[in-house]
């Protein structure tokens, strides 16, 4: 069964109260200044009602964060380094962020683990925050190859990579979005 809106039972007392002014002791006489009244009581209450929805609708809207990435890599020093930006003017809350490879999925730690399994040692470096505020970059990942060769390795292994990004707003709507790594 589907829950009784505010709205709908105003209306329904409004016309009740309609139905007693208009009848007037239950006689048929019907006054056109009672009509007036009762019509632009209604179209008040639905322009507030429709009004009041809009606007929060907008208010939630201007406060969910809005997260993106950036992947910085520089084949001349054989860096490569992961950003997140949010764009948003609310935070991100439980900010999370994992790595799936062949529907594997890993921790920061874990995926750099798995490149230096794979590549070789490499310098290399991590971190992300518990909560990403507002209109914030902050560097996820980042790591030097040694030389070209292991630099290859590392797009390549990149490239068959996705970048997962789970956080909460702070009207503790749950996000998840995921994005493909390995830049051109």
């Amino acid at each position: 069964m589907q829950k009784i809106d505010f709205i709908t039972f105003v209306a329904v007392i409004l016309c009740i109260f309609a139905g007693v002014i208009i009848g007037q002791s239950f006689t048929f006489e019907v006054k056109l200044s009672d009509l007036i009244a009762l019509t632009a009581t209604l179209i008040t209450f639905s322009f507030a009602y429709f009004g009041f929805k809009s606007n929060n609708a907008q208010y939630l809207n201007s406060i969910t964060p809005i997260i993106n990435k950036y992947e910085s890599g520089h084949s001349n020093n054989y860096t490569y380094a992961i950003f997140v930006n949010n764009h948003g003017t609310g935070p991100a809350l439980n900010f999370n962020v994992d790595i799936l490879i062949d529907n594997d999925k890993y921790s920061l730690a874990g995926f750099l683990n798995l490149l230096v399994a794979h590549c070789g040692n490499m310098e290399t470096r991590y971190s992300h925050p518990a909560v990403l505020a507002a209109s914030k970059e902050h560097e996820v990942l980042s790591l030097k190859a040694k030389d070209q060769l292991q630099y290859i390795k590392v797009h390549d292994m990149l490239k068959k990579s996705e970048f997962i990004i789970q956080f909460t707003s702070i009207q503790k709507h749950e996000f998840e979005e995921k994005f493909l790594l390995g830049f051109q």
